[in-house]
Formats: structure tokens, C-alpha cells, sequence
């Protein structure tokens, strides 16, 4: 049934948003995975793509919704999302106490990959997001490094009953990147197996092509980031994911989007980056 509704959403027609968000080129390369492709030690190789700098917000969402209505509170079919979908707005299509800057949140998978459809792009994939999610203020991979891990968790030592924070709230990394940790969960392209990350192909993985059901026999897709009122290991680049049922929502889930780069641009981005691999 989940895979029929997927089918249908990839059919259907958005009307794009006016203004389009900032993306900046990561531009790939080989790194070892906390989830190595070959379920060993074989890095795994992650083409260039383009990432949103932020996540997406509760304004941008709603101007979302504005245009295409049968993503409103209410309107939206069961089959792509619960009854809480969008419960923190004062109503369809008002936001109410929900700060416009914040990141979207209680937003299901299916209406996340629906906002990335209208700006003609896409959720990213697992490998993209650790990827991307490795670096630092100055370094392409600081995963090695205490000082880093060390600010990861002075972010947590708020008290999480504080409100959620606005994006851009903690600092960009090495790309230009913001909020990849400790912010939200973020929803990720891929469907939940968890043998899948043991016989992945080396070059470029993009997910599952298809569900394998968890042990509650719930399809689900993966998630990705730690959130501000977790605990702190939950924001660490190297967990190993967390997973939901995509029609499913949550006071801590929102998400990010991803454009693919065309083949010159993946060229261009690897010619200018150097093909330096990154290390554990």
C-alpha cells in the first residue's frame, strides 16, 4: 500500500513555490561509513549534490501549502499522514504561535518529499546526509576530532523544555551547512533495511529500492540528525539512523532538500575539491 501511495505522489503536480531556498554544491568523494556499503570496511563513494542550507520552515512550508491545498491540515489523505500532521499550527493555513522561522515539524514523510517535488528536487539519501553531516566549521571530516564532539554537546546543555530554536541556529559547517545536527530529525530518501547497508553498491548507494518491514511489520523510512530535545549521542554523525513510518509525524521531525547535480556539474565539483578521501 506504501509503495502504491509513493507511485501516486511521484504523479502528481505541485505548483512551485516563488522563491527558491539557498543550496550550496557538496562536491562527494570517498569516506568510511559508520555503515561501510559492503557491511566491512569498503568506503562508500557519494557523487556531488546540491543541499539546502537550512531546513525547511514553518513559513516556507505554509506558503507550500497555500499553493497546493490538498496539503493542508485536514485535507490531506490518511494514506500521507496521521491525524497530528501539522497539529502545532493554529489552523490549515495559520500558523498561530509557530514561529515562521522555525523548522516545520509534525510533517510527514510523504508531505516532505511532496515540498521537494515542487521545487524539482528531492529528499536526500542516508550516505548524502553523513556525508555532508561529517564536517565542521573548517573541516570536510572533524569526526576524529574531540573539540568538535565537545560542541555538539554544549548545544544540548539547554534545558529542552526551551523552544525549539529557529534554523540557522547552530553554526554553518565546512559547506555552508546549517542545523545537520541537534536542531530536528530529518527525513531522508531512503526506506528502512537494514541488511541493505551490507550489500549496498560502493559507488553512489541511494536506499532500498523498496520497504523491508521492521519487526512491528511497519514499513518505514529513515531519519536522520538528533533533535534539540534528545540526548546527545542521538546528534552524533555516526548514529546509525532512526526510522518511522512515512505517514507518520512528531514534534521533533521536519526535514531539508537535495538537487541532484547533472554529470557536469558532478565533474566540475570534483575537479575543484580534489578527490581527497574521508577518513573515519
Amino acid at each position: 500500500m506504501l509503495r502504491a501511495a509513493t507511485a501516486v505522489l511521484c504523479m502528481a503536480a505541485f505548483t512551485l513555490p516563488a522563491a527558491a531556498a539557498d543550496y550550496v554544491t557538496v562536491p562527494g568523494g570517498s569516506y568510511s561509513s559508520v555503515l561501510p556499503p559492503d557491511g566491512k570496511f569498503a568506503p562508500a563513494v557519494v557523487a556531488a549534490f546540491r543541499l539546502r542550507t537550512l531546513p525547511v520552515t514553518n513559513g516556507e512550508f505554509l506558503d507550500f501549502v497555500r499553493a497546493n491545498p490538498q496539503w493542508a491540515r485536514f485535507r490531506i489523505a490518511s494514506l500521507f499522514a496521521d491525524g497530528q500532521y501539522l497539529s502545532h499550527w493554529a489552523g490549515p493555513l495559520s500558523l498561530g504561535g509557530a514561529g515562521r522561522n522555525q523548522p516545520v515539524t509534525h510533517v510527514s514523510w510523504f508531505a516532505a518529499e511532496a515540498y521537494c517535488e515542487s521545487e524539482q528536487a528531492r529528499l536526500p539519501t542516508w550516505y548524502e546526509f553523513e556525508y555532508a553531516a561529517a564536517s565542521d566549521e573548517s573541516h570536510a571530516d572533524a569526526r576524529g576530532d574531540e573539540a568538535w564532539r565537545e560542541h555538539i554537546l554544549d548545544w544540548y546543555s539547554r534545558p529542552s523544555t526551551t523552544a525549539l530554536p529557529d534554523v540557522g541556529s547552530t553554526p554553518k559547517n565546512f559547506y555552508g551547512v546549517y542545523d545537520m545536527h541537534g536542531l530536528i530529525w530529518q527525513w531522508c530518501q531512503d526506506w528502512y533495511d537494514p541488511n541493505y547497508y551490507k550489500v549496498s553498491p560502493v559507488d553512489d548507494p541511494t536506499g532500498p529500492a523498496q520497504p523491508v518491514p521492521a519487526g512491528d511489520k511497519i514499513d518505514r523510512k529513515v531519519l536522520r540528525g538528533g533533535s534539540w530535545d534528545g540526548f546527545p549521542a542521538e546528534a552524533r554523525s555516526a548514529i546509525r539512523m532512526e526510522s518511522r513510518e512515512p505517514q507518520g509525524q512528531a514534534q521533533n521531525w521536519g526535514f531539508r532538500v537535495v538537487i541532484a547535480c547533472t554529470p557536469e556539474e558532478i565533474k566540475e565539483a570534483a575537479k575543484a575539491a580534489g578527490t581527497v578521501p574521508k577518513g573515519r
